[in-house]
């Protein structure tokens, strides 16, 4: 990734803060740069243009791919309505990444980013006969996904899944180990009033 996005222009890498004002600090007293990778958050991009932002990311992600040798896919984070309040997820090639990504491994008792912890935290049942009472429900042996949530959650869930996977898939093919945030950064984020209040603007 360093020779990815040097190839681009300067970067400032910031190590993990929580998100909102300490996240916004460290940003600000580094403010000299089009570039930030922020660590267990992602990519910022900086520019006058919105255009221009936006074509530096979608150039950041191209090279990258290439560098890292990710093949494009048409896939995309997709749930299917099965009765009310309940969904089924329909992304194509995400049962064989939850099978090896999540079930293979303990990845899943652990939080990697933020929303992951905002919005999939204590809601995950792993086993054969589904339980309505949690949000999401993971088939040990297949690696398919029910939904018992409104659409909209039902589908911020389904993309948090999505993302989860892909990165954790891609660190297994590069021989890296994924670096999980802390305990005390997980109870920190999930007693933010920021993080409650924006899991209630999904409904």
């Amino acid at each position: 990734m360093d020779e990815c996005l040097r190839e681009l222009g300067a970067y400032c890498f910031i190590p993990y803060q929580t998100p909102g004002f300490y996240l916004s600090k460290a940003i600000a007293e580094q403010n000299s740069y089009r570039i930030y990778v922020l660590k267990n958050h992602g990519l910022i991009t900086c520019s006058d243009n919105k255009e221009e932002a936006f074509n530096l990311t979608l150039r950041i992600h191209k090279r990258a791919k290439q560098l890292l040798g990710v093949s494009d896919s048409n896939a995309q984070p997709s749930i299917k309505y099965v009765q009310e309040n309940v969904f089924e997820s329909i992304t194509q090639g995400l049962p064989a990444m939850v099978l090896h990504a999540l079930l293979a491994t303990d990845n899943l008792k652990e939080i990697l980013f933020p929303d992951q912890a905002v919005f999939l935290f204590d809601k995950v049942n792993i086993t054969e006969t589904p339980d309505s009472s949690k949000p999401v429900n993971i088939h040990p042996r297949t690696g398919a996904i029910i939904y018992y949530e409104t659409e909209n959650k039902a589908m911020a869930l389904e993309e948090n899944i999505w993302a989860l996977c892909n990165i954790l898939h891609e660190q297994q093919k590069q021989g890296l180990q994924p670096d999980f945030l802390s305990t005390d950064d997980c109870a920190y984020l999930l007693n933010m009033d920021m993080e409650k209040y924006r899991q209630q603007l999904v409904k």
